[in-house]
């Protein structure tokens, strides 16, 4: 498979070759680099998607001999992408789990150009927004309701002093109540939404489930050898060692339990009887877990409009100048719930303004609801959702962000 280990191996730039998989995958040895690279997109996903089962072989398949219409590499790797995701249907639905919004296009996975390589990195051109938006304090008759909008998870390196001043500027104004605007927040890093959770904990949670995140089976038995071609590397970038060699990420332990979390509160949150969030269609991914994390230990309410849906978690694969992203894992909470691909449905449905002139105004419609719905369980059960534009609903296939896993470890050596 000469030129295909090129290609796998394109991503790294480090003097030291990665060690093989002791079974290289079977692929024709000749070809040209587009050829080469269709045959790469579906090897990995063979391996490593998490529907992988419903998966033709590599004959059945026969990647080369796809798409020879299509205007550009790119729109040809993206329609074989397509179609690979489409062959797994949801029983509850009756539609694939990567149902398109827009045409053409997966719910979850993508690929795009990097124009660079090296390393497991986030996709070229892809924004995460501010982690903290705005927090402050909103007085309501004898209520001390806290507020803080979280536009996004970044990276927790990046974002930490952010998160430690927000909550400790909330945690010391004596709150009883908390409201968590995550209207614009497309989600970013697992290990992001899990130290939030830790702050929104009370200490008699340490110790308690918090999520798990389970990849597929051939991955947790460690059969998922193609990722042997891909470098394992620190959050600096740098080569990690393993048994005398540089890593890979066919070295990490996938298992279940390496990759379950439990809560370690940070904060003093001990006398927040409730936390209400407020939704929208942006509302994804990463965000969707936090509201799944607390779910089934906090009084919470969820006000405003559906969230996008997105249970599922991926990292970055290099495949020559191209960054691949597809579905591996999905989290399941401490109730081993993840039921909501079609969003998660708020308690209280209202209309939500996605550009606020100003963040925690009385009133703006969803935060009016939390401060005067009281009794918000039997409140506004009829009310009609906004209309929510093509625009915003495509939102996370035009400016995709992946969930990238929490505290991946090396099995023990």
């Amino acid at each position: 498979m000469g030129f295909l280990i090129l290609l796998l191996l394109a991503g790294c730039k480090k003097n030291e070759p990665l060690p093989l998989p002791s079974d290289p995958i079977v692929s024709p040895t000749t070809g040209s680099r587009f050829d080469m690279t269709k045959d790469s997109i579906f090897l990995y996903a063979k391996q490593l998607y998490l529907w992988n089962e419903t998966l033709p072989s590599y004959t059945d398949f026969a990647p080369r001999s796809r798409y020879p219409g299509e205007a550009s590499e790119i729109s040809a790797f993206k329609q074989e992408l397509f179609d690979i995701t489409q062959l797994k249907t949801n029983p509850q639905t009756g539609r694939p789990f990567e149902y398109p919004i827009q045409s053409n296009t997966p719910k979850y996975s993508f690929i795009t150009e990097t124009g660079t390589a090296g390393g497991l990195m986030r996709a070229s051109g892809t924004t995460i927004g501010k982690a903290v938006l705005h927090r402050a304090i909103l007085p309501h008759h004898n209520r001390k309701i806290g507020y803080i909008v979280l536009d996004a998870f970044p990276t927790l390196k990046d974002s930490k002093a952010e998160y430690d001043e927000a909550f400790s500027f909330l945690s010391g104004q004596s709150i009883d109540e908390l409201i968590i605007d995550l209207r614009t927040n497309n989600g970013g890093y697992v290990e992001t939404a899990e130290y939030i959770a830790n702050f929104l904990a009370p200490s008699h949670l340490k110790g308690k489930l918090m999520f798990s995140q389970v990849f597929n089976k051939q991955m947790q038995e460690g059969n998922a050898t193609i990722l042997g071609y891909q470098p394992y590397l620190d959050q600096n970038g740098k080569v990690v060692y393993y048994k005398g060699r540089p890593a890979t990420m066919a070295d990490v332990d996938y298992s279940t339990t390496a990759n379950t979390k439990y809560f370690d509160p940070l904060g003093n949150m001990n006398d927040i009887r409730k936390i209400s969030f407020i939704t929208s269609v942006r509302t994804s991914s990463a965000a969707e877990l936090l509201i799944s994390i607390v779910k089934p230990y906090l009084d919470i309410s969820i006000v405003g409009q559906p969230t996008y849906g997105k249970p599922v978690g991926s990292f970055g694969i290099n495949i020559d100048k191209y960054s691949l992203f597809l579905p591996s894992f999905h989290l399941l909470n401490a109730e081993g719930w993840n039921g909501y691909f079609d969003g998660i449905p708020p308690t209280v449905t209202t209309p939500v303004d996605m550009y606020p002139s100003a963040w925690g105004n009385p009133s703006d419609s969803a935060i009016k609801e939390i401060l005067e719905g009281e009794g918000i369980q039997n409140k506004s059960q009829n009310r009609v959702p906004s209309k929510i534009s093509q625009k915003e609903l495509i939102v996370r296939i035009t400016d995709p962000i992946p969930m990238e896993p929490s505290g991946l470890t090396l099995k023990k050596e």
